[in-house]
């Protein structure tokens, strides 16, 4: 589609009624793989849908204004936006509102909020919050204390999910026996699956035990 497509598209699609139209053809603009980019294109079209109550669209015009695409970087306006997808069970504005309350992102830091919101995401299986609540059970992150079993759980959950990193803890875990029981043919197993991700780590580990 030429630039010139592409503008009239942008045009119809903005001025008709289908949320969900708009959604899609924000996407389009976003990722510019049919579409020349246009992340101005990209972030009208999620706020109009937004407006109107697409859940998903909120989530993306919060992800714009968080990482300043297309607009200035706000995180009040990101948070309003994330909280309104939230509201909607959508998960990745869970987790995200955890990394900001974590982070200090326009707001105070607040570790029970925080938490509260990872909990919430993972409960929907998302797996970066499953992922994160793995590392602050390990670390103790978020006021909260050590504890190596449900760190291990965390990450097996996610390693369900193809999760590089969390298949790489998964194979360290059995390796040293943290949080569990040790076993090297259970390391090799999740080292295997995460150095076929790419996972250079975990293929040294790999070729290490198989020597």
């Amino acid at each position: 589609m030429n630039e010139f497509e592409s503008n009239q598209w942008f045009l119809k699609v903005l001025n008709s009624r289908d949320i969900e139209e708009q959604f899609e053809c924000g996407n389009e603009f976003f990722m510019g793989e049919i579409v020349p980019k246009n992340d101005e294109y990209a972030f009208r079209l999620y706020m109009c849908a937004a407006e109107q109550g697409h859940a998903d669209a909120m989530n993306n015009v919060a992800d714009m204004y968080l990482n300043g695409e297309a607009v200035a970087k706000d995180y009040e306006h990101a948070r309003y936006w994330f909280e309104q997808a939230a509201e909607r069970y959508v998960p990745e504005a869970m987790f995200t509102l955890g990394m900001i309350y974590e982070q200090g992102l326009g707001v105070a830091r607040n570790a029970a909020r925080a938490l509260q919101y990872y909990e919430e995401a993972a409960s929907y299986d998302d797996v970066e919050a499953v992922y994160r609540l793995g590392e602050i059970n390990y670390y103790g992150l978020l006021e909260q204390p050590i504890s190596l079993e449900r760190a291990r759980e965390a990450f097996l959950h996610a390693s369900s999910y193809e999760h590089v990193d969390s298949l790489y803890n998964c194979g360290y875990f059995f390796e040293h026996g943290i949080g569990g029981e040790k076993s090297n043919e259970h390391a090799i197993f999740y080292y295997r699956l995460a150095a076929g991700l790419g996972d250079l780590e975990a293929q040294e580990r790999l070729d290490e035990l198989l020597k």
